[in-house]
């Protein structure tokens, strides 16, 4: 496995897709502190503490398969509490690749995932884009802390309002 967090890699890193061994490529990834400050201000939470992927490429004809996993230390605040609290966002992803905005590929090429097909510009694989976005759709979007679950509670007595006042008009008379 090639590993890019060796040399100080990070989300940055842009690969070439027509330069991708037949065999595929495995990489590694870790996220820069300027990088968790970048996730944590476009997915709104108070902050990212770290994030790692690992990421397999590999060739399927006209497109480019990209498999790989991810996880992330961040702080979220609790929609019950809202307290500060620390929590791991963490997934798994599919997703195929193209230099084409409409590649043309065969109905077999298609039928290896419903996944639809991500457009890359000149065949550049813009790794910080693709991952942040694995990020946002692991994130929960209602966090709450395990120990603080939302409970409902009924009203005991019923609330005042401008037309409970109706109500009381309407008892005792018949309707014509």
């Amino acid at each position: 496995m090639e590993k890019l967090t060796e040399s100080k890699k990070d989300l940055s890193f842009t690969l070439d897709m027509r330069k991708i061994p037949a065999v595929g490529l495995d990489l590694c990834f870790s996220a820069s502190p300027r990088e968790c400050a970048l996730l944590a201000e476009r997915f709104e939470v108070p902050e990212v503490k770290n994030f790692e992927a690992t990421v397999h490429l590999k060739k399927q004809g006209k497109l480019t398969q990209m498999t790989g996993s991810f996880c992330s230390l961040v702080t979220q605040e609790c929609v019950v509490t809202l307290e500060a609290f620390e929590n791991t966002v963490s997934g798994d992803f599919l997703l195929l690749l193209s230099d084409e905005k409409q590649p043309d590929v065969s109905e077999e090429e298609i039928a290896l995932t419903d996944e639809p097909t991500e457009y890359c510009a000149h065949g550049i694989i813009p790794f910080r884009d693709l991952l942040g976005e694995q990020f946002g759709l692991n994130l929960d979007p209602f966090p709450h802390k395990t120990r603080q679950p939302f409970e409902y509670r009924e009203e005991t007595s019923a609330p005042e309002n401008p037309f409970s006042v109706l109500k009381g008009l309407t008892k005792g008379k018949k309707s014509v």
